[in-house]
């Protein structure tokens, strides 16, 4: 495994150039290696399905990645996915429209968010707005966004199982 080569020196180097980099709090991640190497390079290498599109455009990664920190209250992953979208050469358009009026997204963007939207409840999904995304943009790239939904989401979880979830709002994109 990787981690256990670059070691818990290494990986503790990584974990400190990114919170400096975003201004974003990682304990959380040195708090699960502390507990358990093992575990930390389960949730290492999970990282890659939360960051992985090819086939899907980078809008509506950032989308799907937005509307799940929005959900999952989570104002400091929230604002290093607006950071990582800016990064993406997302507009600042869709950027604000995330934020403030998602209704002004353009629709293949809303179709996304209302199927993310979907995936994180317990209701029914929309078997019309699945159609849709998939016409659009492709059967791999729906796949993206899938496992795109369930990782970004699993940064959240983490946090909150190890009581590391700080009092979140919902932030505005810097």
């Amino acid at each position: 495994m990787e981690d256990a080569i670059m070691g818990k020196d290494g990986l503790f180097a990584q974990i400190d150039a990114f919170e400096s980099a975003y201004e974003y709090d990682a304990s959380y991640m040195r708090e699960l290696y502390e507990r358990s190497a093992q575990a930390f390079s389960l949730f290492n290498a999970a990282r890659t399905m939360a960051s992985y599109y090819k086939d899907l455009p980078a809008e509506a990664h950032y989308t799907a990645a937005i509307t799940v920190m929005q959900h999952e209250d989570c104002s400091g992953c929230l604002d290093l996915n607006y950071q990582l979208a800016r990064e993406a050469g997302i507009s600042e358009d869709i950027i604000s429209a995330l934020a403030d009026s998602p209704d002004q997204l353009p629709p293949i963007l809303q179709d996304v968010r209302l199927h993310t939207q979907l995936c994180l409840s317990t209701g029914a999904l929309d078997p019309a707005v699945v159609a849709r995304i998939e016409k659009r943009y492709g059967k791999a790239a729906f796949a993206e966004l899938t496992i795109c939904i369930v990782g970004v989401r699993m940064y959240p979880g983490i946090k909150r199982a190890l009581l590391k979830l700080q009092s979140c709002s919902i932030a505005k994109p810097k």
